[in-house]
């Protein structure tokens, strides 16, 4: 439209040109202004509306869920005879066997409980270490899907290298598969009556509650804070 309007006044008053060019440009320019205000007073408001609704519905969402934790606090320790210790998203389970053996046992949480790993460390510090994994069949029961044997980090955080073998525990041999997957764990109390006690206890339930409650609580924070 500016185009046309622009070429009819040129074949009558060339001279005008220049004038009129500006008077269309600050005409746009206008237009411009007045619609990037109605903008910049309509976008803040939607976006403090929808930031306080979040808020709002996150701050229901965590007390309701406080309070649906409050309910079944059970204060439980240890389970099965394993002490119990947090941290993150974990659950850590510990005990010892005999006087130089320490058993470490960390269930992915966020996995629906059904993946455990279990390291076992001796003086002066080899660490053998199994990935158990719990069957699908509503049997109490596990299987190991593999295992290794490396050196212990120093620091105690048992960091082992990237490079270490790792052995399927599918193709054990059978008389293996019975006496280290076997017999071996249920000396140390890993066995079928373990994950009975673990799918029972409401421990690790009641941790994944909290876990998500925290989480919440973060997220709104998050979002309560300016940009």
């Amino acid at each position: 439209m500016l185009g046309s309007r622009l070429f009819s006044l040129r074949s009558f008053v060339v001279a005008m040109k220049p004038a009129v060019k500006r008077t269309a440009d600050v005409g746009g320019l206008l237009r411009s202004v007045a619609m990037v205000r109605s903008l910049s007073g309509s976008v803040p408001n939607k976006c403090a509306s929808v930031q306080r609704d979040l808020i709002s519905a996150l701050q229901e969402e965590i007390d309701e869920e406080k309070k649906m934790a409050m309910e079944h606090i059970d204060g439980s320790s240890s389970v099965a005879g394993f002490d119990v210790s947090t941290k993150g998203a974990e659950v850590r389970l510990h005990k010892k066997h005999g006087s130089n053996e320490s058993i470490h046992m960390t269930p992915l949480m966020t996995k629906y409980l059904k993946t455990k790993s279990l390291k076992m460390t001796r003086c002066p510090r080899p660490l053998l270490s199994f990935e158990i994994v719990s069957r699908e069949n509503n049997q109490h029961d596990f299987e190991v899907r593999e295992f290794y044997l490396a050196p212990a980090d120093k620091s105690g955080k048992q960091d082992v290298e990237a490079d270490v073998y790792a052995a399927s525990g599918e193709f054990a041999d059978q008389a293996i598969n019975d006496l280290l997957f076997g017999r071996y764990l249920e000396e140390r109390g890993i066995n079928g009556e373990f994950c009975d006690h673990w799918s029972s206890s409401p421990l690790p339930t009641l941790y994944e509650h909290s876990q998500y409650i925290d989480l919440l609580d973060k997220v709104k924070n998050f979002i309560s804070k300016k940009a």
